[in-house]
């Protein structure tokens, strides 16, 4: 499949939301929800997926209406005027830099480092990884597509045979399951706003998904099944390995164990097949490992062409909108954001990194959602994008999930966001025609359509239905 070629079909824009919801986020989260609510933290990613569907179907919606480069912060340029685009643009980069921060701190908790508690580990290895993921990135997309191609074969193996393997261990243990389950919510409701958020993070980045609207085929009726298909996959995959991990470990070791995958894989393992009991536990490890070090080196170019974006449209200074002459990267916006994601990464923990992006994400669906009611005041969409309630909906969500965040992190969102609002009134920015006729290109939006079906089990779908399409074929006559 070559798709700069053709229009993007129900297929491939589904492997697209899956590429961009589904990466390292279920090695990072999955104990989040049983901190706070138990076994009933299953509960909270249910409602965390119905959440972030509610928002896709209302960026699809703008999706539609305005086919452009840019996501959010285009669809809220360009109704709710340039002063909210900003805004919205803003909280998605700062959302980013906050995301590619939580990876390299997810990682320490995989790799077991001597003294890794001191200060010298703590800025050694996360220089490591972001000086490792600047130097692949700098050399050219092709040699990062290489890498990222590599990490996604690699990093499927041990989340497939970890699912295969709960569900042959629900089978043979069902009262040993039935007893980690109970009491199933043993904090009561108190914690779930808490739960929600972290675990909210782990669905975000299907705004991603709605980038290449003028490229999808009958747009109005294939994003919002797309959405709808991908986002029910990726819950299907939330879901069943949070529930695995409740059914194999009792939910008071759940709460402070950091790496719940590879503990739950060891005693399956134990259990089921003893001859791999001595190195199951190795094994999720390496799988934790490849997919954040994935996820993050896919969201490092991707978030340096959003730098390079913004740069070019004026709200960000002119020289990180250049161009490596050799290699065609925004080499300049590349470096200067690494540096940023060092210093976020060694000033804040993990926790703290993933609440302050679901409260910029928070905004940044918020006014989105804003938008979409705007467009359907003045003439609702057909078929399901027309749901004129959902856009509302939408917006009450947002504001939910932005009320359970902790204060600490919310004023810090706050403080990233209006120091940036009183800076653009001051200085007015000045759009480079050029690298902004760029940005809303076809080769410019091709580039995020590839990142995104190179991620974590985007590959894996179409392979599957590229099968079953040609089995369809062979039956026809």
């Amino acid at each position: 499949m070559t798709i700069g070629n053709h229009k993007l079909g129900l297929r491939e824009t589904t492997a697209l939301v899956i590429g961009a919801v589904i990466g390292a986020d279920i090695y990072v989260c999955a104990s989040f929800g049983a901190q706070y609510l138990g076994p009933a933290g299953l509960l909270a990613w249910a409602a965390a997926a119905a959440i972030a569907l509610c928002i896709a179907l209302c960026l699809a919606q703008c999706a539609w209406r305005i086919p452009v480069t840019g996501g959010p912060y285009a669809y809220v340029n360009l109704v709710l005027g340039t002063r909210w685009g900003f805004l919205a643009g803003w909280a998605q980069l700062m959302a980013e830099l906050m995301a590619l921060a939580a990876y390299p701190a997810a990682l320490a908790r995989y790799i077991p480092l001597p003294g890794q508690e001191g200060k010298i580990a703590t800025l050694v290895f996360p220089a490591t990884v972001i000086l490792f993921l600047t130097i692949i990135n700098y050399f050219g997309t092709v040699p990062a597509a290489r890498v990222n191609t590599a990490l996604t074969a690699a990093k499927l193996v041990p989340l497939v045979l970890f699912i295969s393997l709960g569900a042959l261990f629900v089978v043979l243990y069902p009262q040993q399951v039935s007893a980690n389950l109970h009491p199933f919510l043993p904090f009561g409701w108190s914690g779930f706003g808490e739960a929600l958020v972290l675990v909210f993070w782990a669905y975000a980045g299907f705004e991603h998904a709605t980038f290449p609207a003028r490229e999808i085929q009958h747009p109005s009726r294939t994003i919002p099944l797309a959405l709808i298909t991908g986002m029910g996959i990726a819950t299907f995959i939330y879901l069943s390995v949070t529930f695995t991990i409740s059914a194999v470990l009792p939910w008071r070791d759940l709460i402070a164990n950091p790496n719940p995958l590879s503990e739950a894989f060891s005693q399956m393992a134990a259990a089921i097949w003893p001859a791999i009991a001595s190195w199951a536990a190795l094994v999720m490890t390496v799988g934790a490992v490849l997919s954040i070090a994935g996820a993050d080196e896919t969201g490092t170019l991707s978030t340096s062409w959003l730098i390079f974006a913004f740069a070019a449209d004026g709200h960000l200074p002119a020289f990180l909108a250049r161009l490596h002459p050799r290699y065609q990267v925004p080499h300049v916006a590349l470096i200067m954001q690494n540096m940023v994601v060092f210093a976020i990464c060694v000033l804040l923990p993990l926790e703290s990194l993933i609440r302050a992006t679901a409260f910029l994400l928070g905004i940044v669906y918020l006014l989105t959602c804003a938008a979409a009611c705007k467009l359907n005041a003045s003439a609702p969409a057909p078929g399901i994008l027309g749901c004129r309630i959902l856009p509302y909906a939408g917006a009450v969500l947002c504001l939910l999930l932005l009320s359970q965040v902790r204060a600490p992190e919310m004023a810090a969102g706050l403080l990233l966001l209006l120091p940036a609002l009183v800076a653009r009134s001051i200085f007015k920015p000045k759009r480079n025609v050029e690298l902004f006729q760029y940005t809303q290109s076809r080769s410019y939006q091709l580039r995020w359509i590839n990142e995104y079906h190179r991620r974590f089990l985007a590959q894996l779908y179409l392979w599957i239905t590229s099968i079953k399409l040609n089995r369809l074929r062979m039956r026809c006559p």
